[in-house]
């Protein structure tokens, strides 16, 4: 029996690696002997065999032929990943800026024991003149003057550090946050979060409020839309692999695009105000995309950084090389980056955390499906008046199906509920187990494969948290927090922004009025 599971497994892998080399353009490697590559394999963003034909490839394919105009960063890969002692972003090296006459800076690595054709691999492209100081201003007090009023955070994880008793979003509830539009997947579904939306709404606002103008929300859509136009354009032009394969099957779930241009990349946008974003891979995305982020700053600056008070964005599993500590700020957080102990002298550092801040307007590229990324703390974070606006581009795995996966959703909970029906009569419960283990169970063998310990999933089940009959210890916190235990090691938590007892299963059709909703998602943790 294991055996037959390992073979499976391996079988998934291999054929996952099939897809991702296709999807990364990763040509045939001819270097003799052990080759293994420690970081992460990819050549979404550009490749070539050694530094100086990179270069050409990159100066040609922006159009830059004047000294000083492409700038290359060698990085290296450490595998040992630079935090604080409490877990939160740390940098060891910064890249600014050097000139307005800089136009690309393009971090790179070589692949350790290749001499291929794909030997040297860019890791990450920062456009700093992506978009004009006008507008990129125009469209920060858009943002900043509606979403901290109206907006509807998202909830990441993230947030913090792994205690969860970090400040690094600020102290009064008003600090750092994000605000995320379009459509998104779902483990619920393997799909689209609006597959049972009759009426879908991607730019949705929190509409409750008295002094809410429904022009805002026509606003904050139609401005996001233009720049999801534009930053296609940018984005079909910087990373052309990335690009198509991310508007390959365009027509095939056109409903789960973003903008109105002919190629649409994208599926969603989140804008993050202030926010600082602990390490993490976005597990999500499509294994052949980039990630896109547009920066829009509170004060308008296209060169003057300062390091200790603008927000760095870094890859805290790789350092500078060592032939660039000239042209880098070294930042200095005496007695709590990890790696360096209190006291003792900054040498090379063995750990990680190389960072780039980006200007005003400018679009950096990144493969954050595979890269582990953060984005440092502001000082003083406010969503209300930020210090940093930054407009995140995705797309997300499985979203295939036309109309958001609406049909072939329908079809298969109704086939669900016939089967179950024929074979234990007309209530579901008349099974051994109920619904809501049987969605666990299928979040499970959906990340086993991938390898995830956390899900996250909606559960709808027609008994209330304190009615399920297995295992249950119901307890109320101060802080509105529902746990129950479930057997196996499973639990549900909170907190709930509805009452429990109108929990519902859409599967057996107990009730289907009070569940439309998918933002709001019971946290099913399997250990």
């Amino acid at each position: 029996m294991s055996h037959g599971g390992n073979q499976k497994s391996n079988n998934n892998s291999s054929k996952r690696r099939k897809v991702d080399d296709k999807l990364n353009a990763l040509p045939p490697c001819t270097c003799p002997g052990d080759v293994t590559d420690q970081a992460p394999n990819y050549n979404l963003l550009g490749f070539a065999s050694n530094p100086h034909d990179l270069f050409s490839i990159l100066a040609q394919r922006f159009g830059l032929c004047e000294t000083g105009q492409l700038r290359l960063v060698r990085i290296e890969w450490t595998g040992q990943e630079a935090k604080t002692e409490s877990g939160c972003p740390a940098v060891e090296s910064v890249i600014q800026r050097r000139s307005l006459e800089e136009k690309v800076c393009v971090f790179y690595r070589y692949r350790r024991g290749h001499s291929c054709e794909s030997s040297v691999q860019a890791v990450l492209i920062c456009l700093w003149d992506g978009f004009d100081e006008n507008r990129s201003t125009y469209v920060y007090s858009v943002l900043s003057g509606i979403l901290p009023r109206h907006g509807i955070p998202t909830q990441r994880q993230c947030d913090k550090n792994p205690r969860k008793d970090c400040h690094c979003q600020g102290m009064d509830g008003l600090g750092g946050a994000c605000y995320s539009f379009g459509c998104a997947w779902t483990m619920y579904f393997n799909g689209c979060k609006f597959a049972r939306s009759k009426s879908v709404k991607k730019f949705k606002l929190d509409d409750k409020s008295a002094e809410f103008d429904r022009r805002s929300e026509e606003l904050v859509e139609q401005t996001l839309t233009q720049v999801t136009n534009d930053t296609s354009l940018l984005f079909q032009h910087c990373a052309p692999q990335a690009f198509n394969n991310q508007t390959a099957d365009q027509d095939e779930c056109l409903e789960c695009k973003i903008g109105t241009s002919t190629q649409r990349p994208f599926m969603g946008v989140t804008a993050c105000l202030d926010f600082s974003a602990h390490n993490h891979r976005d597990k999500h995305n499509h294994p052949g995309g980039v990630t896109v982020v547009v920066t829009l700053l509170g004060r308008s600056t296209t060169l003057t950084t300062d390091p200790y008070h603008d927000q760095i964005h870094s890859l805290p599993l790789y350092r500078v090389a060592p032939e660039e500590l000239g042209e880098c700020h070294r930042m200095m957080y005496p007695g709590e980056l990890f790696g360096h102990p209190p006291g003792t002298p900054w040498m090379y550092p063995p750990c990680g955390g190389v960072g780039i801040i980006p200007t005003h307007g400018s679009v950096l590229f990144e493969h954050a499906l595979r890269e582990l990324h953060v984005t440092t703390p502001i000082p003083c974070p406010s969503r209300e008046r930020p210090t940093r606006i930054a407009v995140v581009f995705y797309q997300h795995k499985n979203m295939r199906l036309r109309d958001h996966g609406y049909r072939e959703t329908e079809e298969k909970l109704k086939r669900l509920k016939e089967e179950r029906e024929n074979k234990n009569g007309s209530h579901p419960y008349h099974r051994g187990l109920p619904p809501l283990v049987e969605q666990i169970e299928a979040a499970k063998r959906v990340f086993e494969e991938e390898n995830t310990p956390l899900y996250e999933i909606p559960v709808f089940c027609p008994l209330s948290v304190d009615q399920i009959p297995f295992n249950t210890q119901v307890t109320t916190t101060h802080s509105t927090v529902t746990t129950a235990s479930c057997r196996g090691g499973m639990r549900v938590v909170g907190p709930y922004q509805h009452d429990p007892s109108e929990i519902y299963c859409e599967i057996c059709s107990a009730h289907n009025t009070a569940i439309n909703s998918y933002e709001n998602p019971i946290k099913v943790e399997v250990k």
